[in-house]
């Protein structure tokens, strides 16, 4: 049986690690994992090029052990899932896409201006999953083909 990546985004507040805790019995990574010191929050902009590569690595490195793994990340844009989409079919796992449409809130303080950005460049993608308060919307998006690192967004 394959392994699986589920990647789980959606914008600042959308409850992506809240749900990954509470649903899945995994490795659950997220950048933000990285910013956390002593038990604090610690983000920072200069960090954040090395939190991306200790989400990546520790990932890859799960799943050629053959862990099943979930990565919580904003994920606006498909180039920002593309290295995660072919890590898949380096390790031969299955992957899967959940898609966060939930406001709880800035709990990280990301400025307005940056979300407004985010929120502008939010792209759908064929075959992920949205997930509200009210549970799992649009049941024909779960018909959704897979998707392929050659495949263009």
């Amino acid at each position: 049986m394959k392994n699986k990546l589920t990647l789980v985004r959606g914008l600042p507040g959308s409850g992506k690690s809240t749900y990954a805790k509470n649903n899945f019995n995994c490795l659950v990574l997220e950048n933000d994992m990285y910013h956390v010191s002593g038990g604090e929050y610690r983000w920072t902009g200069k960090r954040q090029g090395e939190a991306v590569r200790w989400c990546f690595d520790t990932c890859r490195n799960a799943l050629k052990s053959g862990m099943d793994v979930v990565v919580c990340n904003t994920f606006t844009t498909r180039q920002e899932m593309e290295k995660y989409i072919s890590l898949t079919e380096e390790c031969g796992a299955e992957l899967s896409v959940i898609r966060m449409g939930n406001d709880f809130g800035n709990v990280h303080n990301v400025p307005e201006s940056t979300l407004k950005c985010m929120k502008s460049r939010f792209a759908d993608f064929d075959g992920e999953i949205l997930v509200t308060q009210d549970g799992v919307n649009n049941p024909n998006i779960l018909k959704g083909k897979p998707w392929k690192a050659s495949e263009s967004s």
